[in-house]
């Protein structure tokens, strides 16, 4: 190989090079775009569950706690026994010494349980309940599965 081959091959990388940046710097070229993938609301979550409840036949009902009242009706629940921060969800079946077993519903991201709610786990778990904060329907079929068997 001649110092003319060598110099025409060097020649012919630099080429390469300037070519392929600027391709780098083409604005023709897409740009990928990360696609934010919804998470669920509890609401959904709870809903899903209570229909896989419903499909297998499992006695499990809603704790209406959370909804939204006008001030004279939040104070009339309040006087009739509704509490902060009690579960969502409860299947009324003993079960391994167990009176029964209580659900709060977290979204899958972003939600964190309340002080209050970690109270009630620590007095139903004391009173002979399970109680468990599941994050996402799937966390909440899982337990409830594993407590039924």
């Amino acid at each position: 190989m001649s110092l003319y081959d060598l110099a025409d091959i060097e020649s012919r990388n630099a080429i390469n090079r300037r070519a392929w940046a600027g391709l780098a710097k083409d604005k023709a070229t897409p740009k990928v775009k990360k696609v934010k993938v919804p998470v669920p609301t509890e609401h959904q979550e709870q809903c899903a569950v209570i229909r896989w409840c419903d499909a297998n036949a499992i006695v499990c009902f809603a704790i209406p706690n959370g909804c939204h009242k006008s001030m004279p009706s939040a104070a009339k629940f309040r006087r009739e026994g509704l509490r902060k921060g009690i579960p969502d969800l409860m299947v009324p079946v003993a079960r391994g010494g167990l009176h029964g077993l209580f659900i709060e519903m977290k979204r899958t991201k972003g939600s964190v349980t309340s002080a209050e709610q970690l109270a009630w786990f620590s007095v139903l778990r004391r009173e002979g309940y399970a109680a468990y904060a599941c994050k996402g329907a799937a966390d909440a079929i899982r337990i409830i599965e594993l407590y039924l068997s």
